[in-house]
């Protein structure tokens, strides 16, 4: 049992690793904080709509891989529940396992709508009559405040 979680352990570090050229490559900066070829900053000062958007660039990358880490959670306790033979205690820590998965999607679904109802919040105009409507961070609702 310990020499798989080892090997499960391994093979996760040496995704991280091959993945570390897409984390570079995301684009989580925005373009006023990355430097020019004669090393000097971008075109012009970063404000508030890049703060914004380099948090909003921050909290999709950690969705997208919480989903792929999600996803292979319930690959491995699929597994282990359709391996287990019957063997009680498998199948319960299989059950167990896929419900703590499952608690784990509620929980970065919700936080997503806080940090997306904070973002709307924040960035929507206190002079309005209209209400807040259905802006998302997703869908660059947001973007309107800073146009």
């Amino acid at each position: 049992m310990a020499k798989s979680k080892i090997t499960l352990l391994i093979i996760i570090i040496s995704f991280c690793f091959l993945a570390l050229p897409l984390i570079s490559q995301a684009g989580i900066l925005p373009a006023c904080a990355i430097g020019n070829q004669d090393g000097s900053l971008g075109n012009r000062a970063c404000g508030l709509c890049d703060i914004v958007q380099t948090a909003v660039n921050i909290f999709r990358f950690i969705l997208g891989i919480l989903g792929g880490a999600a996803l292979l959670m319930f690959v491995w306790h699929g597994f282990n529940f359709l391996t287990s033979q019957g063997n009680k205690e498998r199948v319960e820590a299989a059950k167990k396992g896929l419900v703590h998965t499952i608690i784990g999607i509620v929980i970065v679904l919700f936080s997503w709508f806080i940090v997306n109802f904070i973002i709307v919040v924040a960035t929507s105009d206190p002079a309005a009559t209209q209400s807040i409507g259905t802006a998302t961070i997703f869908g660059k609702g947001w973007a309107n405040f800073c146009n």
